[in-house]
């Protein structure tokens, strides 16, 4: 998968826009009650998938913030590959992707019930991406490594960390999403 680094922008900043939309417009005017229901026990409310979004964003972004500060500084490539292990994992986490992946400790939603303040923690951590992808057209995708939040041994190019942290958000989104269209949610 090649993808040239100004596509690689515009789909990463339509991805983010289309979740936003969705939390914007179908989410944000739901009660506690709703936000946190539940169609089993064993299934995450909207909420909780909003929490785990915020805590997934906030770990990785602040792995990325490190190798920022003194980043390789994009050198003209045009194009940005993922490697074969990011390739992979990109795949399997796309929103379009029917594989589950067990969800790391590390990543869990915050402690349930939730407040309406899980919409300001996932608009903060959502927005700290959106500034991210903006800004990230200075530095080089391929070079700058960022290490996983879950294992040392795990290491993602920027590039790969932004398309990750979109897919990751979109999936998520598109999971709460299921759970406001559930027949049994709370109206």
């Amino acid at each position: 998968m090649f993808l040239s680094t100004d596509r690689l922008f515009k789909e990463m900043n339509e991805m983010a826009a289309e979740s936003l939309e969705i939390v914007n417009s179908r989410f944000i005017g739901l009660s506690e009650t709703q936000i946190n229901w539940k169609p089993e026990p064993k299934k995450w409310s909207i909420a909780e998938c909003l929490s785990h979004i915020a805590v997934s964003h906030e770990l990785y972004l602040a792995r990325v913030a490190e190798v920022l500060e003194t980043p390789v500084e994009n050198n003209g490539k045009l194009v940005f590959r993922p490697s074969i292990t990011g390739s992979i994992f990109l795949k399997t986490i796309n929103p379009e992707s029917a594989v589950k992946i067990p969800n790391p400790a590390i990543f869990n939603p915050a402690e349930s019930p939730f407040t309406r303040r899980v919409f300001e923690d996932f608009l903060s951590a959502h927005q700290k991406y959106v500034d991210l992808l903006n800004r990230s057209g200075d530095y080089e995708l391929n070079d700058n490594k960022i290490i996983s939040p879950v294992s040392s041994l795990m290491k993602f190019s920027l590039g790969e960390v932004l398309i990750l942290l979109a897919y990751h958000e979109k999936r998520h989104v598109l999971q709460a999403l299921k759970v406001l269209e559930h027949p049994h949610f709370p109206v």
